[in-house]
């Protein structure tokens, strides 16, 4: 129960804070730009999340390596957004997200390896 748990927690919060990214890209919506510059900007603004959605896509069975590459990934929005400079709420917000997501991954994985170590060793399998 508490493996499911660990495989399961990180995968929704990361859908969760990808659809959070999302509502800041609706603030291209506004001003006076033509429609195509709007939709464009619209894009543009959700490329992390898109990134954040692949990340989760291609590694849904390999739970190190996305914990890897939330921290990483984590690490990119702090330099690259600058959130360690614009206070503790949006670094809380923005970055630590990601550094949370990461880490449970690496749990994930690490507690399921000694799952499955304990279970080999208790087992009495005839050879």
């Amino acid at each position: 129960m508490l493996k499911n748990k660990l495989i399961w927690i990180p995968r929704i919060l990361t859908i969760v804070y990808a659809l959070f990214l999302m509502l800041f890209s609706f603030d291209a919506f506004s001003g006076d730009s033509s429609l195509m510059l709007k939709i464009l900007g619209f894009l543009i603004h959700n490329l992390p999340t898109v990134a954040l959605i692949l990340i989760i896509i291609l590694t849904w069975k390999r739970t190190l390596i996305a914990g890897m590459l939330y921290l990483v990934a984590g690490l990119i929005f702090t330099i690259y957004f600058k959130t360690w400079q614009q206070g503790l709420m949006v670094f809380g917000f923005i970055s630590l997200p990601l550094f949370i997501v990461g880490t449970m991954f690496i749990i994930s994985h690490f507690a399921d390896k000694k799952t499955l170590k304990k279970a080999a060793e208790n087992s009495q399998l005839p050879f």
